[in-house]
């Protein structure tokens, strides 16, 4: 070969060296500059979510590798969850579920188990939301994840409380303790959590327990001076006491709840008439129900019920028949949704397995095909 023909090669080869070395830095440095982005979301999702979906907003998910597809999906929904947002829907984690189940050596596996486990919680997928959340909380114990032992146990009681009560009033003891214990934990979510307790022992039967529990929730919301948390916590004093006959304490305790709300918040203006009812106060029962502008269909099955009871009170039976027939009625609607629900995401699900196997069986040809390209 001329020298001429040797040399040129060689500035070749050295460019195509140089390009690729190029090539490598920015990529890395690109993969370096997601990550950092992603952490800083991560960050933000946990103490200002509606912050990080903006800037979640702002990130190019088309250059993003599947690890970082994965945080990425994860933390989104993380944030929507945070923020009170609609999260029934698992095109985002399950994303973060599926790669992190594979890779389950992540710090983020766990958290990831919990809001799949919370996903399926809030499709009424019981059985399996116990089950992430099991492992969840399993995972968060071995690694000392403080906070997320407290949201995983919290989400448990809840599960536990449909499947097995006295279960479930054991775990919400737990994690009374277990924030007693960790006082670094929000004082906010303590009360919650003793109030979940209280909601348990309810279920089965203990009411003075539960009143006890309550009033030493009243005792650190007090300490708070938080009005939406004070409602809440009177909100279900005012609840037990009506269980317990007590019907003077739970209208008086109904009435600070309300007084610490807006007039349009229709759960405690509903424990609000349901208090006057029990003290036979039909005509304030009435003012209030018939003020309200309920949207969900649980809410407009309460005021139908108080309208029952009200009626019956009334002797008024022709008017309770029609009020049944209407409760009657939107159960099941609500029933038939329930279910073309549940078949629609299963056979999403299905559609979902079925195309991953397929582009996983096209992967494994294309490489295929390339291997015997370069053999021959």
């Amino acid at each position: 070969m001329h020298f001429k023909d040797i040399y040129r090669n060689m500035r070749r080869a050295t460019f195509y060296v140089i390009w690729a070395f190029l090539m490598a830095s920015v990529l890395v440095s690109c993969h370096q500059s997601h990550k950092k982005e992603l952490d800083l979301a991560y960050a933000l999702a946990k103490s200002n979510p509606d912050s990080a979906l903006v800037f979640l907003n702002h990130i190019d998910q088309v250059k993003l590798s599947e690890e970082d597809m994965a945080k990425y999906a994860l933390t989104y929904y993380m944030a929507q969850d945070k923020s009170g947002l609609d999260v029934d829907n698992d095109s985002l984690i399950r994303i973060a579920y599926d790669w992190y189940g594979e890779h389950q050596d992540d710090s983020l596996y766990a958290t990831a188990l919990y809001y799949m486990g919370e996903y399926y919680r809030l499709v009424d997928s019981i059985v399996l939301a116990k089950s992430c959340l099991e492992k969840s909380y399993n995972l968060a114990n071995k690694i000392d994840n403080v906070y997320l032992i407290s949201l995983s146990l919290d989400k448990l009681v809840r599960v536990e409380g449909e499947l097995n009560p006295h279960k479930a009033m054991k775990l919400a003891r737990k994690l009374v303790e277990f924030y007693d214990k960790h006082p670094q934990l929000s004082l906010n979510n303590k009360v919650y959590a003793r109030l979940r307790l209280c909601t348990s022992l309810l279920d089965i039967g203990c009411l003075r327990s539960a009143l006890e529990e309550n009033l030493l929730a009243l005792n650190d919301a007090k300490v708070l001076k938080d009005k939406e948390l004070l409602s809440d916590v009177c909100q279900d004093l005012a609840f037990v006491y009506g269980e317990l006959g007590k019907k003077d304490s739970s209208l008086y305790y109904a009435k600070i709840a309300s007084s610490q709300r807006k007039p349009e918040d229709i759960s405690c203006q509903l424990e609000l008439a349901f208090a006057f009812y029990d003290v036979d106060s039909l005509n304030e029962m009435y003012a209030i129900i018939n003020n309200l502008s309920p949207k969900s269909q649980e809410d407009k099955n309460r005021i139908l019920y108080l309208k029952i009871l009200g009626a019956i009170k009334n002797k008024n039976a022709n008017l309770a028949i029609c009020y049944t027939d209407s409760v009657c009625d939107n159960y099941e609607v609500a029933y038939r949704k329930a279910i073309q629900g549940k078949y629609n995401y299963y056979t999403s699900y299905l559609n979902n397995v079925r195309e991953k196997a397929e582009l996983k069986g096209k992967s494994e040809m294309q490489k295929w095909v390339f291997m015997l390209t370069s053999v021959y």
